[in-house]
């Protein structure tokens, strides 16, 4: 099973400077100018505790907001808002951090703050995109990149990019996830190159890197794909961006686990969970302990592996991270001794996957319910599952998703009741095999078109470089026969010229080629040979008009010469290699 662990390109005021905590906190607790105090809370919130103590961050992000709205500081209010709900964020309560980003939206509005209205709607994007809505995720990064467009902020540019890419690629439309990815890169390398400011750039690099990798785990090319999780793996361990490292380590192991490698996918799954419980990650924890379990599974430790899933259900009946709980649920059902609890399960994730448009999920999901509804009997369960993987399978090869299509069919079957009749089984199962025998038709007819395809291409290349190489041969064969009657000849103290025509005859021993041949020339083919002994590149139809025959029977007598004379030469050279063989002949005998 591969699940697909993306990074987004989620809240950029993660960073990890080092900053002196406890100066920060004396400067906060001491200083009697409260601008300096709104500061140093600003950097506690951001720089020290929003990535490994998300709970602190939002007190101090509390306690900015009183002493803000005390001194009338609206921009700042804004912030500590906004640092509000990305704490909430961080710990998968979407529906509180939307409330947040909201808030501090309308805030940055009234202020016409542009940056920090784009960056909003950026966080609010996000949000919407790891609670499933795709298309109000969609329209907010719309919204973020005009003004980010506008204000030229290359920085939320190549962020934006990113973001779109992976809604592209949870949506199966693996092609503009690709195009999006290497927007984002393009544009960080350009604010590497362009600005001091380093920490956004790379690691909207290294996140690109990553979810470009899980890509070519979707098309199962597997060495792109770890060399892009290495990529990013390279990025993030250099910059410390120890947050981004866990979805590295946990796709890894994802990646490793679907190669049945289950001491890799163990070890890798071992170092992302002790990163996530370093910097405190609940939802990264939860990710891990589930993915722990399916390799305790597969280790037959089912005990631990049974413990250490309900642990994980257990974690995520409050949380509002709809794909993170269907991912739970589905390795679940994979791991239930008890078959209707994993049908329940199982079908928990498909209907979760279905509502947020998870072409990935549906796919698996719809393929391990069909396989259980077929085992069980159940044929029209299976036969509808089938259908759906075989919807969402061609949906990714083809880069392309019909997902309102399928969810007003799908709802329109959830309508109707399933009853299987005893008389409907076979009927059922041969609908079934039909449809993996068409299947399978399809896919051997495409590859005989291209192995035809190619065959054509590889025959014609070889009749090209054929043709090639034999006027190449008949053209050296023919200089090589001219040079030989020019120095028989020659020895014969004869004249030639350029068209090799004789001034003299040559004499011909008739008696000796008789002879070699059995008396079986006539009296036209013995004109013809004085002929082509004069001149041996004289053309058929000058032949013919001395000896009063038609071009026909001008071929004809050669034809036979050359079966007499067993003359192998080519095409136009035969009445060449005759004519030297006649000549020869008769000098043998002088």
């Amino acid at each position: 099973m591969k699940r697909l662990f993306f990074c987004l390109f989620l809240l950029p005021f993660f960073t990890y400077s080092q900053v002196n905590k406890d100066s920060l906190l004396n400067v906060w607790k001491n200083s009697s100018k409260n601008k300096e105090r709104l500061n140093a809370v600003n950097k506690l919130i951001w720089n020290v505790y929003m990535v490994t103590q998300p709970d602190s961050a939002f007190y101090y992000a509390n306690l900015q907001y009183n002493l803000a709205k005390k001194i009338g500081d609206e921009k700042s209010m804004a912030k500590s808002i906004e640092g509000q709900g990305v704490s909430k964020a961080q710990k998968g309560n979407y529906e509180e951090s939307k409330i947040f980003f909201e808030k501090s939206l309308d805030v940055f509005k009234k202020l016409n703050d542009q940056s920090a209205i784009a960056r909003n709607l950026d966080f609010l994007a996000t949000t919407y995109c790891k609670m499933g809505s795709y298309e109000k995720a969609i329209s907010m990064y719309e919204k973020a990149f005009l003004i980010a467009k506008t204000t030229k902020d290359i920085r939320r540019q190549s962020s934006l990019y990113g973001n779109r890419a992976v809604i592209h690629q949870k949506q199966g439309q693996l092609n503009q996830a690709i195009e999006c990815f290497l927007k984002s890169i393009k544009l960080a390398k350009q604010l590497l190159k362009s600005s001091k400011e380093g920490y956004y750039p790379k690691l909207n690099i290294a996140n690109a890197y990553h979810n470009i990798g899980n890509i070519y785990t979707v098309i199962n090319d597997k060495e792109k794909a770890l060399k892009y999780y290495f990529k990013s793996i390279k990025i993030n361990e250099k910059n410390n961006f120890d947050k981004y490292l866990i979805l590295n380590f946990l796709s890894l192991a994802d990646f490793y686990l679907s190669e049945l490698n289950l001491d890799k996918a163990l070890y890798y799954n071992k170092k992302s969970l002790s990163k996530a419980i370093e910097i405190n990650s609940p939802i990264d924890i939860v990710k891990n302990e589930s993915n722990i379990a399916l390799i305790y599974f597969k280790k037959e430790r089912i005990k631990e592996a049974q413990a250490m899933i309900e642990r994980c259900i257990e974690a995520v009946k409050n949380s509002t991270d709809k794909q993170l709980i269907a991912e739970v649920y589905f390795i679940s059902s994979k791991i239930q001794n008890n078959k209707q609890t994993s049908i329940l399960n199982a079908q928990k994730t498909f209907d979760l996957a279905y509502e947020i448009g998870d072409v990935q999920l549906l796919k698996k999901a719809s393929y391990f319910l069909y396989k259980i509804y077929k085992k069980e009997n159940n044929l029209d369960k299976a036969l509808e599952m089938y259908e759906v993987f075989v919807e969402m399978r061609d949906s990714l090869s083809g880069d392309e998703i019909k997902r309102l299509k399928y969810q007003q069919e799908y709802l329109q079957k959830a309508k109707e009741d399933s009853i299987i009749n005893s008389t409907k089984h076979k009927f059922q199962q041969s609908r079934i095999k039909d449809k993996e025998l068409q299947i399978q038709n399809e896919i051997y007819i495409k590859r005989i078109l291209i192995f035809t395809v190619l065959l054509v291409i590889g025959v014609l290349f070889l009749i090209i470089k054929n043709g090639i190489s034999s006027k190449k041969y008949q053209k050296e064969e023919y200089q090589k026969l001219l040079t030989q009657i020019h120095l028989l000849n020659t020895n014969k103290k004869s004249e030639i010229s350029e068209s090799i025509v004789l001034e003299s005859d040559i004499k011909i021993n008739k008696e000796i080629i008789n002879n070699q041949v059995g008396n079986k020339l006539n009296d036209t083919d013995w004109k013809i040979i004085n002929l082509i002994c004069s001149s041996p590149t004289m053309a058929y139809k000058e032949i013919g008009a001395q000896v009063f025959l038609s071009v026909d029977g001008v071929k004809s007598s050669f034809k036979k010469m050359y079966d007499l004379f067993e003359i192998n030469a080519t095409g136009r050279n035969k009445k060449l290699a005759l004519a030297i063989k006649l000549i020869k002949l008769s000098e043998e005998n002088d």
